[in-house]
């Protein structure tokens, strides 16, 4: 009995510890919330670099991390500033201005119909690349070589030829 009330005794005068700061605390450095979430910083996956040069010859690999699983390969021809994105007769491009990792596209150059040459509509794969592609503000290179173009519009991943 003596050893337990000496225990709180000893709990009761030990110094507490102190509390975890609050949401509303402000860091003095930046004099922002210390957990505060920037909206405008893109997060990017380990491993990412700027891409050095994108021109070339390309295979769709993946549409928003999933890979393409239409029964072809779409190809993407990029110069050194448009992208184009050919699935069998469906095809799509944009001019872009790379700037580090930033990719600054300009308006389409195209339309969103299929071309007259093909005589069946859009599959969920195509259309869903055509938004990636359309939305992208940003390029990046991957450690396995992959290029991949991201933006609020979603994703495409490419590999070489």
């Amino acid at each position: 009995m003596r050893a337990v009330a000496l225990v709180l005794l000893l709990n009761a005068c030990a110094p507490s510890a102190p509390d975890a700061p609050s949401i509303d605390e402000v860091d003095n450095a930046t004099d922002a919330p210390v957990n505060a979430l920037d909206d405008d910083v893109e997060v990017l996956p380990i491993g990412a670099t700027p891409p050095v040069d994108i021109e070339g010859e390309w295979r769709v690999a993946g549409i928003n991390g999933e890979e393409f699983d239409d029964a072809w390969t779409p190809t993407a021809t990029i110069t050194g500033d448009t992208i184009r994105i050919q699935s069998q007769c469906i095809w799509f491009e944009r001019r872009y201005v790379l700037e580090g990792m930033e990719f600054v596209p300009p308006p389409p150059v195209t339309d969103d119909e299929p071309q007259l040459m093909c005589a069946r509509g859009w599959t969920p794969g195509e259309e869903a690349m055509e938004q990636a592609l359309q939305g992208a503000e940003w390029a990046y290179r991957l450690p396995d070589g992959s290029l991949v173009l991201d933006g609020p519009g979603g994703t495409i991943t490419l590999f070489t030829q």
